[in-house]
């Protein structure tokens, strides 16, 4: 059987104190300020707004799981990075750590409305 070759593209997930994640990928699903909406190799370069949320990062094998906080993509074609203060992978979460992220995600959503 013949293996199936996929277009990958990097992608970075970038936080104040560090570079957080770094993975070639298949494609990104992302919550967008608008909606969630997914990109791929080769997508027109763009910037988007992103609201604290779920980051899936698909790969061949598998998919890894990101809860981010209010950032922004930066997308040229063949890599994706996201900018944001703060982040964790759902797989290396604790149950009190993803519940204090997620207030503290969740705050931040609510003190920016009006921003």
């Amino acid at each position: 059987m013949e293996a199936v070759q996929h277009d990958l593209f990097l992608c970075r997930i970038l936080t104040i104190n560090q570079v957080f994640l770094q993975e070639n990928v298949m494609s990104l699903h992302l919550p967008g300020q608008d909606g969630d909406f997914e990109i791929f190799m080769g997508n027109s370069p763009s910037i988007q707004v992103l609201r604290p949320g779920i980051v899936t990062l698909r790969k061949p094998q598998e998919n890894l799981f990101a809860f981010m906080s209010r950032g922004i993509l930066l997308m040229d074609g063949k890599i994706a990075t996201l900018y944001t203060s703060s982040a964790l992978t759902l797989k290396d979460a604790k149950e009190e750590t993803l519940a204090e992220a997620l207030q503290h995600f969740s705050f931040q959503t609510v003190g920016n409305l009006g921003a």
